[in-house]
């Protein structure tokens, strides 16, 4: 057994389904049911206790954490603060702009929250209708100044880069004003059941090509180096020292417990999905039993093509001698050298580390396709 570096806890609440949302989640029948699942996730989340001894990260994600009313979020604080309690640990929440409000801001940032997920998505009016988002420009302003008037130091902003005909300056420019400590800027993927597939499959929706979201994406990449924003991740980009610790202990293939409806985690080389039933859900945690649906130990060779997998998507990729040390295998040996030689133009192995070039970077899933291929099946 293993302390775990980092803790999810999911919200699986909205006050309404954004069209391209495939992440578990749903509007509540009122204040009753948040109330009663908090408390469920205290319950929960004290059958992880032996494992959170070593916090150094926490994330509320969602779903939308911010449209829960500061009382009920305090029931869900207060069982957090006994593992955070002396510690300097990023904490981050998620944020729906159209929920921020002084209040709110105040209230979390004195709670301990030291990092504000916003999901902006978008500065055009015409993309955030579409998306059936429920903010605004003008409101995504609003709440940035809401964080900031708080106190908060370390705000991120999300951006959607590939819905078709959507204009990204605006934005562009937006952060140049407002200068976020961080930016997730992604792909918009088209997943099936999601009511934006099933426009797409009428022919309501047409997504950007790919020619046309790779001049997207390396217009925002070279816009915001200009603006004292490194690139550290294949979606995420930060002003020095406010890189995501939290997402970086995944691509670390770092363990984390995850807790709440539909939540995974990854604990001493198992991966744990939760029930997605609510009524399953509640009666579990307060049975005092941990709610997992499923889990899965990924073998030897499952576990090094996932530690390759999440390790190519950092700018500084992953350490050789790292991968040595958990498996066994020296990548940088001789029988290797064919397959790294066919990849030169696209994978760099400097100073120890293995990582993409910009443009592996454009073509990532193939190239991690081609190294699955030489890796060993087994020693």
């Amino acid at each position: 057994m293993s302390a775990v570096p980092s803790l999810y806890i999911h919200i699986p609440f909205c006050v309404r389904k954004c069209l391209y949302c495939d992440f578990y989640s749903f509007v509540p029948s009122g204040r009753s049911e948040i109330e009663t699942y908090i408390a469920a996730l205290r319950a929960e989340l004290d059958l992880y206790r032996e494992y959170l001894g070593g916090l150094k990260t926490v994330y509320i994600g969602g779903g939308t954490p911010s449209m829960i009313d500061n009382p009920i979020l305090e029931n869900l604080f207060s069982g957090i603060d006994e593992f955070t309690a002396g510690r300097e640990i990023e904490f981050t929440l998620e944020a729906n702009p159209d929920d921020v409000t002084p209040e709110k801001a105040e209230f979390w940032k004195r709670r301990g929250v030291t990092r504000a997920s916003l999901g902006w998505q978008s500065m055009d009016k015409g993309t955030l209708g579409l998306l059936r988002r429920r903010n605004s420009p003008e409101v995504n302003r609003q709440a940035f100044d809401c964080l900031r008037g708080a106190g908060f130091g370390n705000i991120s902003v999300d951006l959607i880069l590939s819905v078709a005909g959507g204009e990204i300056e605006s934005a562009l420019d937006a952060i140049a004003e407002l200068t976020p400590e961080h930016v997730s800027a992604y792909h918009l993927t088209i997943e099936e059941g999601t009511p934006l597939h099933r426009m797409t499959s009428r022919g309501e929706y047409v997504p950007r090509g790919d020619s046309d979201y790779l001049a997207v994406y390396h217009n925002v990449s070279r816009t915001l180096e200009t603006l004292g924003y490194r690139q550290y991740e294949v979606s995420n980009f930060a002003r020095p020292g406010f890189e995501s610790r939290h997402n970086t202990n995944y691509w670390d293939y770092g363990g984390y417990a995850g807790i709440g409806l539909g939540a995974a985690g990854f604990i001493d080389g198992t991966r744990y999905t939760n029930t997605r039933d609510m009524k399953e859900y509640l009666r579990a945690a307060g049975a005092g039993e941990r709610p997992v649906a499923s889990s899965e130990t990924p073998d030897r060779n499952m576990a090094m093509r996932e530690y390759v997998m999440l390790g190519l998507r950092k700018a500084d990729g992953f350490s050789a001698d790292g991968f040595f040390k958990r498996f066994g295998v020296d990548l940088n040996s001789a029988e290797f050298s064919a397959g790294w030689a066919a990849l030169e133009k696209w994978v760099r192995r400097e100073g120890g580390r293995i990582f993409l070039t910009p443009g592996g970077r454009d073509i990532m899933d193939g190239i991690i396709g081609e190294i699955w291929d030489f890796l060993p099946e087994s020693r």
